[in-house]
């Protein structure tokens, strides 16, 4: 996993920031690239900082802490570029066909962040457009993610 993220713009307390995040994930059962932006508006570190890993598409820890109780409310969206994805196989014994890989997958995502010294919380609320054909409905899921350091 390789993974960027980018502040565009000046970071000012109190001013909505634009953050850009892209990166590649490449395993044996799968492999994609993405890229995606957000808006984030709040106070203190936690509002110029992009810290939802729902949109880094990355199991990583928060990228920063912020001083005494800092907050932000964050919009995102990204696509990635799926390579891959044997997660989407059956297995041989089953009579099912495994189902057609959609290429490109979007998501959307909308949440708020509470960061201190000691601990970070997000919350986030995130809609995948379908990831194969046949697939019913796009997936609507919600996210909270607790950090503490040690």
């Amino acid at each position: 996993t390789w993974v960027r993220t980018r502040t565009l713009g000046h970071e000012v307390s109190g001013v909505p920031h634009v953050n850009a995040t892209y990166g590649v994930v490449l395993g044996n059962q799968i492999a994609f690239a993405h890229a995606g932006l957000e808006l984030r508006f709040g106070r203190g570190g936690a509002a110029s900082e992009m810290s939802s890993p729902a949109l880094r598409l990355a199991a990583t820890p928060p990228l920063s802490f912020a001083d005494d109780g800092s907050w932000s409310f964050f919009l995102g969206a990204s696509a990635r570029a799926v390579a891959w994805n044997h997660l989407l196989d059956f297995a041989p014994d089953l009579p099912e066909a495994t189902p057609a890989l959609r290429h490109v997958v979007q998501r959307f995502l909308g949440g708020l962040t509470w960061s201190a010294r000691a601990a970070q919380l997000t919350f986030a609320l995130i809609h995948d457009t379908r990831e194969f054909a046949g697939q019913r409905r796009d997936h609507g899921f919600g996210s909270v993610t607790l950090h503490v350091p040690f």
